[in-house]
C-alpha cells in the first residue's frame, strides 16, 4: 500500500466516520485528564488526533507517508493547533524523540500497528518512549485469513493479530494493566463482496 499516493483521496466519509467513532472508543478508556504530552504513531491525515487533540497540552503525530504528514500540518495550521506537532519518520528506525529526550504519557496508534513488521522491536520503542506510569492504547485489526489485504500489492504486514499473543509481547516488553476489548466492527468491500472484521482496542500501562 503506497500511502502517498493515497493521502488527498483519504480522508473519505467511511474513514472519517470510523475515525469518530475509534475515537470515541479511545476517549471512554483514557482517564478524566489532560495529558501533558501525547504521540500517536502512524497517524495517517490525522483523523484521531484532530478528535483527541483537545486532550493533550502538546500532541505529536508521526507517519512515514510525507504526503499524509503534509495533509496534517495544514489542518493543524486551519485549525489552529498550535500545541499539535506532525513530524514525518520512521519510529523503528530514527528517534527523534530519543535525540530530544521527549517523554510521553500517551502514545496511541489505530489501524497502524499491524503495518509493522517487527511487532517486538516496536512496542521496545514505545514503552522507552513513555513516562514511568504512561499510557499506550492500541486499536488494530483482530486476527483475519489475509482477505483484508489481499488486493495489495507489496503488502508484508500482519493479517491482523491474536490478542493473546500481542498481550505476550506486551508483557514481555515489561507493559502491565494489559485490557483488550472489542472496539470496532464492519464491513469492506474487496473485489466486489463485503468482507467482516473486528477491531480490538487494547490499554497498557509502563
Amino acid at each position: 500500500m503506497n500511502f502517498n499516493q493515497l493521502a488527498n483521496e483519504w480522508d473519505d466519509a467511511r474513514r472519517i466516520k470510523r475515525a469518530a467513532t475509534l475515537s470515541g472508543v479511545i476517549m471512554d478508556e483514557l482517564p478524566e485528564k489532560k495529558f501533558q504530552c501525547g504521540l500517536e504513531f502512524g497517524c495517517g491525515t490525522g483523523l484521531i488526533s484532530c478528535n483527541l487533540q483537545h486532550r493533550f497540552e502538546k500532541l505529536h503525530c508521526i507517519d512515514n507517508a510525507d504526503a499524509m504528514i503534509d495533509i496534517v500540518k495544514q489542518k493543524i495550521e486551519q485549525l489552529c493547533l498550535s500545541h499539535c506537532f506532525a513530524h514525518c519518520a520512521d519510529l523503528s528506525q530514527e528517534n527523534i524523540f530519543f535525540d530530544k529526550k521527549i517523554k510521553f504519557d500517551c502514545i496511541f496508534t489505530s489501524m497502524a500497528l499491524h503495518h509493522v513488521v517487527d511487532t517486538d522491536g516496536i512496542i521496545s520503542r514505545f514503552y522507552s518512549l513513555l513516562d514511568d506510569d504512561g499510557l499506550l492504547v492500541i486499536i488494530d485489526l483482530d486476527s483475519e485469513d489475509g482477505t483484508f489485504h489481499q488486493s495489495e500489492v507489496g503488502f508484508e504486514g500482519h493479517n491482523g493479530f491474536d490478542r493473546l499473543a500481542l498481550e505476550q509481547i506486551l508483557y514481555k516488553n515489561n507493559f502491565k494493566q494489559i485490557c483488550f476489548k472489542t472496539a470496532y466492527t464492519g464491513g469492506k468491500m474487496i473485489e466486489g463482496r463485503e468482507v467482516s472484521y473486528s477491531l480490538f482496542i487494547c490499554i497498557a500501562k509502563k
